[in-house]
């Protein structure tokens, strides 16, 4: 199956995984237009989903330093251009008897039946950022709900400095803000976790969900997004991935 794009990829592995036929491998090329072959790479990596589906960078030199350790982390394999058919068989080989299916949607939901507060959710700091207080306050009384420490910020600046001063594991962000909107605060707090090394859950909060919206949030550094109103059980599926990537890096760091 070939995707024209990051965000074409994104929808077409949660297409097959919907349908119960997951990919197993994805072959990413790292020169893609505005969402790169490594910001799709890491969307893929945050979404528990895809925790067992197999990365390959199809790259030229100088689309990445390979002093990006990083970077190096989220793939199984490099694969220089132009493609040799031998050469990507083999990586195949070797690769595909590691893979295990991406498990659906609604198995993860069986396993984790939502119940208030949710185990384990204390420990996850969340950033609600949205100009509008009505908003605002029923965006962190849900979060709260939860089960985790729900913080606010007014405007995208705000939530710039915000989280320059706290490592939250998740921040909803409107998207449409005075001042500082949520695309440019993305795209600046991203910039500073490049330089840290730390990253954080980034989930639009938008009411137009329009065909472009999925794409300006990927290109600007977001996770997803979630449509407003907001439901409870959609927060709860975003909180379930900040719990997971808590988790592994916890695994990692023992």
């Amino acid at each position: 199956t070939e995707a024209r794009s990051g965000p074409d990829g994104l929808q077409a592995m949660s297409d097959a995984l919907a349908e119960g036929d997951p990919f197993h491998l994805v072959l990413l090329d790292m020169a893609m237009p505005d969402v790169d072959g490594l910001q799709t790479a890491r969307a893929i990596r945050a979404d528990p989903r895809f925790a067992s589906t197999l990365i390959v960078e199809s790259s030229s030199a100088g689309d990445r330093p390979d002093s990006d350790v990083q970077a190096q982390e989220l793939f199984e394999a490099r694969l220089p251009k132009p493609l040799r058919r031998a050469r990507l068989l083999e990586v195949m080989r070797d690769l595909l008897p590691k893979a295990q299916p991406a498990r659906a949607a609604h198995d993860l939901s069986r396993e984790q039946p939502l119940t208030l507060p949710m185990e384990g959710a204390d420990e996850i700091q969340v950033l609600v950022v949205d100009d509008n207080p009505v908003n605002q306050r029923v965006a962190a009384r849900m979060v709260e709900r939860l089960g985790c420490q729900a913080h606010c910020a007014d405007d995208g600046l705000r939530a710039v400095q915000l989280t320059a001063e706290i490592q939250f594991d998740l921040v909803l962000m409107d998207m449409q803000m005075p001042g500082m909107d949520g695309l440019e605060a993305t795209r600046q707090i991203r910039q500073r976790e490049d330089e840290t090394g730390l990253r954080s859950l980034i989930y639009a909060m938008t009411a137009n969900a329009l065909a472009g919206d999925r794409e300006a949030c990927l290109s600007a550094g977001m996770d997803d997004y979630l449509a407003k109103p907001v439901k409870l059980e959609q927060l709860a599926q975003a909180v379930r991935r900040a719990m997971a990537r808590r988790s592994a890096s916890v695994r990692e760091a023992a």
